[in-house]
């Protein structure tokens, strides 16, 4: 991939948005964490937004606390939402989006947008490193990483394309945003609720309307992505997988079956089936075995139950209302 001059780069810095969405007080640490970070980038991007989820006392600890950023208020639940509301208010060509408890590297910016140099690239998705607040379980697979929102095995390498980029980091044209529209509402996280999907749906969407365009995996782009303890239990672990699955099901009755599954049909085929058997020949990784057959079961059951659900529901008479 061809690399732009450090002019061209800066030139691409001055003309990038960053937008946080951020939802919980407990989270404040951790936010601050994020945008010291941003703001010791080099160059600096032109704005730093943080969107605060429907919690105005969040909103005015931020405003005390945390000096050079815009904070824009949303009523509305779920980061779908809170993301459409941030590329909205923003003014910078490039509109790049970090988790609030994720904290970028030195770089991390300029790596992300450089891509953006190809007029074709309509997308970009940084590397996204697990920062484990306890231990790691001995049991968690590398191929269920996705499972805390970071990078998991089977990703291609650095300048390779995806069609699934992570929100914890990624960065998209604003032309691709204006002509793709919202964040699908119906997916995307709410809370803590453990949705997911709708950089995928945006993806998919975006990419019809522009054939040739692409998703670029940045690994030279990176951010820590905390992993609190509550998400090392089997119960988080099992909740998000089926979760996965039930938003996997909306994909598809948004997209069809082959845009909403086309990846993971070779992930399961390669990266799945390359770990069992990885796993198996070691019997100290018999647990990671063990989570992968489980993990994968959840999902699975997830989708098909996803899918009986919104049949049911198209076949359900829209009640009539009274005269």
């Amino acid at each position: 991939m061809p690399s732009g001059t450090p002019q061209q780069a800066e030139s691409a810095l001055a003309s990038t948005s960053v937008i946080v969405c951020t939802f919980d007080q407990h989270r404040l640490q951790g936010l601050q964490r994020c945008l010291e970070a941003i703001r010791l980038q080099v160059p600096a991007p032109l704005e730093i937004l943080v969107v605060v989820n429907d919690n105005p006392t969040l909103a005015r600890s931020i405003a005390e606390s945390i000096d050079g950023i815009e904070i824009l208020e949303n009523d509305r639940p779920g980061v779908s939402h809170a993301r459409d509301l941030g590329a909205a208010a923003s003014t910078a060509d490039l509109l790049a989006f970090v988790d609030d408890d994720a904290v970028p590297h030195p770089g991390w910016l300029a790596a992300l947008i450089e891509p953006f140099d190809d007029g074709n690239v309509m997308m970009t998705s940084g590397y996204i490193e697990p920062l484990w607040a306890t231990k790691r379980p001995r049991w968690f697979p590398d191929e269920f990483l996705w499972v805390v929102g970071c990078s998991y095995r089977g990703l291609p390498g650095n300048g390779a394309t995806l069609r699934n980029p992570i929100g914890a980091s990624m960065a998209i044209r604003r032309s691709v945003v204006e002509a793709t529209g919202s964040f699908e509402s119906n997916l995307g996280r709410i809370g803590t609720d453990g949705s997911g999907c709708e950089e995928t749906e945006f993806a998919i969407r975006a990419h019809r309307l522009q054939p040739g365009g692409t998703v670029i995996h940045v690994t030279e782009s990176i951010v820590d992505h905390t992993v609190p303890a509550r998400r090392t239990s089997l119960i988080y672990f099992l909740r998000r997988c089926w979760k996965e699955g039930r938003s996997k099901a909306i994909l598809v009755e948004l997209s069809s079956p082959g845009e909403g599954l086309s990846t993971e049909r070779v992930f399961v085929r390669s990266t799945i089936l390359s770990g069992l058997s990885a796993n198996l020949r070691r019997p100290w990784h018999w647990d990671r075995f063990g989570m992968i057959v489980i993990g994968l079961g959840a999902t699975g059951a997830g989708y098909v139950i996803g899918r009986l659900a919104l049949r049911l529901e198209r076949r359900m008479p829209v009640p009539r209302s009274a005269d």
